[in-house]
């Protein structure tokens, strides 16, 4: 990344968003057998056989399989249903500065339809996740409390990575986790990468639920992430939701539905600081269970961040970083 913003993480200074056009066009879903082109990477291939579907559920893409690998790992296409001069921009800063973490499945090359130097991006290539893995929420189910320290412990490796090379991601749809066991315990792999913010390109999407997004967004009301950049405090706010839902079974507050713009979040609740979990009791008996399981520093710090008397709740104005939850979870 732009090496002038190396001494401010997540390029702090940063409030404006790129300048570079959103305009998007669409792309026609290729079919299996057409060619594509493989741009800004140093593969050994200039294109691509476009193979059979991977997956065409995404509201923004379609993934399918090709035959070609890099490092050992398959790679797949993900072909964007639209396309901008801002998508193939962000891309290119994506490809000059990869994390080089095997969990962390960072853009390969860009694609094109075009063989054209200036050809527009209409997808990029991607490293595959080993066969047989799961979705984060299917792993959890039924889960050990020791097992799921472990996942959360691998979790905040991987945003330790990112933090350090100052990349912020946002968008912590359960989705987009993917988890893969060996003998040595899980293996998280992060996904959709492309989405994330990178100096001011922003991430412009979110999980449906809001869940994760912080109290401070909530009270905005209704957000269009294409034009704001997020905050690192926001970063580290999903962060802990993410951990909360992995290692508690559950979300730090009520889940109702009031508008439909908030979703499944009850705004009151998490404005308030109306934290679920006081007094060694969970929602029931499960939560409770994990919760009292929970190492006591994490309760702590849970407490102090979700709860309204918390000394990190979001309205005493005092914030927290990824560096926080870092020595949080070295100390367990």
């Amino acid at each position: 990344m732009n090496t002038k913003y190396q001494n401010k993480p997540f390029y702090d200074g940063l409030t404006v968003v790129t300048s570079i056009p959103d305009i998007p066009s669409d792309v026609n879903k290729p079919s299996e057998g057409s060619i594509l082109f493989v741009k800004g990477s140093e593969l050994p291939f200039k294109e691509i056989t476009v193979g059979p579907e991977l997956n065409s559920t995404g509201r923004e893409a379609v993934i399918f399989h090709t035959k070609a690998v890099s490092g050992g790992r398959p790679l797949l296409a993900k072909i964007y249903r639209r396309t901008s001069d801002r998508v193939k921009a962000k891309n290119i800063l994506l490809l000059s500065g990869s994390p080089h973490v095997e969990e962390i499945c960072w853009p390969e090359a860009w694609l094109s339809d075009s063989p054209k130097a200036g050809g527009r991006c209409i997808g990029i290539l991607m490293p595959q996740v080993p066969v047989g893995f799961q979705h984060l929420g299917e792993f959890l189910v039924g889960l050990s409390a020791e097992k799921r320290l472990c996942a959360a412990n691998a979790l905040v490796r991987n945003f330790k990575v990112l933090h350090e090379h100052h990349i912020q991601p946002a968008d912590f749809n359960m989705n987009n986790f993917l988890v893969w066991e060996d003998r040595n315990g899980p293996k998280i792999y992060f996904i959709d990468t492309d989405s994330y913010q990178v100096e001011n390109f922003p991430c412009p999407v979110a999980a449906p639920e809001r869940i994760f997004d912080h109290p401070l967004r909530i009270e905005q009301g209704f957000c269009d992430y294409t034009s704001e950049l997020r905050r690192p405090y926001e970063m580290a706010y999903g962060i802990c939701v993410l951990l909360f839902r992995v290692l508690i079974n559950d979300y730090p507050y009520n889940m109702v539905r009031m508008e439909p713009w908030q979703d499944f979040n009850d705004p009151a609740n998490i404005l308030n600081g109306n934290f679920l979990f006081r007094h060694d009791r969970g929602t029931d008996n499960d939560t409770t269970e994990l919760w009292n399981a929970c190492p006591g520093r994490l309760r702590n710090f849970f407490k102090s961040v979700f709860d309204a008397d918390g000394f990190l709740f979001y309205k005493r104005k005092r914030g927290f970083s990824m560096e926080d939850i870092v020595r949080i979870f070295n100390c367990i």
